[in-house]
């Protein structure tokens, strides 16, 4: 067979690990992928959504087949290998799909690295910037979950933006303000929460908003610490893993960015503003001896 039929659809290299695309049964789709590429298909759709429904169903790059029902949020490793496929590609070019196979799992650990696991509360449908800070009322069997959240290093948690937890749903993260400077334990966190409701039924915090948050697993209920049950008897939070929404922007395509003056190691100067401001100091001077003969010349005139 040529090259052209262990090429990736997505990638346009060599395959490397190929997977069948999770298909949905009733389709004929038998198109396979680098595991890496397929992975990120199917990630990109929870990135990209946030329809109250739960996002859309991915589908094939090639036939537009949708995936089945959670593939969204499964690991790269439930993708099944396409053995016939892989072995063509190895008695093709095994030290090539080598070389892949390092960049690709390198690739995966840095994907891996941005995710983490987080305690979510459903908030509402309510539109959220970053920076903002915003007062929330929370019953006392919330008591738990919030004395976790500030016995954690960072004290943030998510703010799910529906009322409904699921994968792909708009969420932000918050970070609990206003308490002291000082590490907490389960114990002093949740002390310093029941002294602060001061006996009232609600337990009011102030949180801060930060970054958006992409929900990539479907959440389960976390077991409550220990120390909480004697105060009530609410059950843990829900907590999923998530990502945090890289938020590096890109220079404006309508504006281009101003150079910084720097000088090349010729000594002359590197940018035109640079030779301008050099410039300056003599076009001063030269005004400056222009306007003294011009007065000089009126003053003899009207003598």
């Amino acid at each position: 067979m040529s090259a052209a039929a262990y090429e990736c659809a997505v990638c346009l290299n060599q395959l490397c690990e190929p997977v069948r695309w999770p298909a949905s049964p009733d389709t004929k789709c038998t198109h396979s992928f680098c595991r890496l590429c397929a992975y990120k298909v199917l990630r990109y759709k929870i990135y990209t959504s946030g329809e109250e429904s739960g996002p859309a169903s991915p589908k094939c790059p090639i036939c537009r087949a949708p995936a089945i029902d959670g593939a969204q949020w499964a690991g790269e490793g439930a993708l099944v290998l396409d053995a016939a496929v892989q072995e063509q590609v190895l008695s093709s070019d095994a030290e090539r799909h080598r070389m892949q196979k390092i960049a690709h799992t390198a690739e995966l650990q840095r994907m891996h690295a941005d995710e983490f696991k987080v305690a979510l509360h459903p908030l509402g449908e309510f539109v959220l910037r970053k920076g903002q800070r915003i007062e929330m009322f929370l019953p006392a069997d919330s008591l738990g979950w919030v004395a976790q959240v500030l016995a954690s290093p960072r004290r943030n948690f998510g703010l799910v933006l529906a009322h409904v937890v699921f994968p792909g749903v708009p969420a932000v993260s918050a970070t609990l303000c206003g308490f002291p400077y000082k590490t907490f334990d389960a114990k002093t966190a949740l002390a310093e929460l029941v002294w602060k409701m001061r006996g009232s039924d609600v337990l009011w915090v102030e949180v801060r908003v930060g970054k958006t948050l992409h929900v990539l697993s479907q959440p389960s209920v976390e077991p409550q610490p220990a120390a909480a049950s004697p105060h009530h008897a609410g059950t843990g939070p829900l907590a999923a893993w998530v990502r945090e929404e890289d938020e590096a922007t890109p220079p404006s395509p309508t504006r281009r960015p101003r150079a910084s003056p720097t000088r090349s190691t010729s000594g002359a100067p590197s940018t035109a503003a640079e030779a301008r401001r050099r410039r300056a100091p003599r076009l001063l001077k030269a005004m400056l001896a222009w306007l003294a003969g011009r007065r000089g010349s009126q003053y003899a005139h009207v003598a």
